[in-house]
């Protein structure tokens, strides 16, 4: 059953990859450098975040995600520069992507508008050792899978990438627009006999989210994600409650057509210190895949440090007894 399944979200790569090579994660508001590099250092902190992803528990081969994000203003030309680090395993294959961004941003009296693009490298793998095919032939411990496009070993190919973008900011409102994949660089697997080429076609991400103070203490944000090739369209609305910017509540709703429902949504979070922000979401599936798995699990950490305090710490006072 395991060996069947890996063959299933192998396929189910090859299907939907034109929808998106990015993993859909459900922080997405808190990590946008995924897909738009018009925003890293839009919050004027040293920013280093980290996302774990588990998707479909309970599913043998289930997609899993480890993503590491770091970014931080820079103290030249009203610019920012961010690294990204994705790996995403599906079943027998796995896609690893480490992209470098950049953004210059300027500033209004109450809103900052930036353009950004980031750019680097991305691996396709699929180990077609631990793969089977009905038709295949396994005696003695040798591997025919019987279909020259399937490889009888693990088979990669690297390719480059670039994204771009803008991004809109205030304290209370952002909104971004982006081009992923700008470059639709194809990879090509070796099969037994054949090469599979992988599509890596172009598509658009689209946020945006909006501060509501509802009380003294309460903030009410709801948060939008659009993702398209104009094809496929897959769309999610968040509602956050957060209380004194330290701990927040929320849900989400993710797919809207009725061929792409998803997911329901339940998130938490809160400061373990000042610095330090941990999240944790859990997805329900909406689809017929709920019959046979337990959920989505997604555990967000974040580490910041404000870039100005960073840089003036305060008056420093000499005590001359202390030399």
């Amino acid at each position: 059953m395991r060996k069947t399944l890996s063959l299933f979200f192998l396929f189910l790569v090859y299907q939907f990859s034109a929808a998106q090579n990015s993993p859909v994660l459900s922080h997405f508001m808190f990590f946008k450098q995924q897909v738009n590099p018009a925003s890293v250092g839009s919050e004027d902190a040293l920013d280093i975040a980290a996302v774990y992803r588990a998707q479909w528990v309970g599913i043998s081969g289930n997609p899993t995600v480890q993503a590491l994000s770091v970014q931080s203003p820079l103290n030249v030309l009203n610019s920012s520069a961010g690294l990204i680090v994705i790996n995403e395993m599906q079943g027998e294959e796995r896609y690893t992507s480490a992209m470098l961004s950049y953004a210059y941003r300027h500033s209004f009296k109450k809103i900052s508008l930036a353009g950004g693009v980031s750019a680097g490298i991305f691996q396709r793998a699929i180990d077609g050792s631990k793969l089977r095919s009905p038709e295949g032939n396994y005696a003695d411990g040798g591997i025919n899978h019987g279909d020259d496009f399937i490889p009888d070993k693990l088979s990669s190919a690297v390719a480059a990438d670039l994204n771009v973008g803008i991004y809109l900011s205030s304290r209370k409102l952002y909104a971004g627009i982006s081009a992923n994949n700008v470059l639709e660089s194809n990879v090509k697997l070796v099969g037994q006999g054949l090469q599979t080429e992988i599509e890596n076609p172009r598509y658009y991400t689209a946020v945006a989210g909006y501060r509501i103070k509802v009380g003294k203490k309460l903030n009410l944000i709801p948060n939008v994600s659009l993702r398209t090739d104009f094809i496929n369209t897959q769309a999610e609305v968040n509602t956050i409650l957060q209380f004194k910017d330290n701990i927040y509540g929320g849900m989400s709703f993710r797919g809207f057509a009725p061929n792409l429902k998803d997911a329901v949504v339940l998130m938490a979070g809160f400061k373990i210190f000042k610095n330090l922000r941990v999240g944790y979401s859990y997805d329900i599936a909406l689809s017929s895949l709920n019959e046979v798995n337990s959920g989505s699990h997604e555990v967000y950490l974040r580490y910041a440090i404000n870039i100005k305090e960073l840089m003036n710490p305060g008056k420093i006072i000499y005590n001359p007894r202390n030399l």
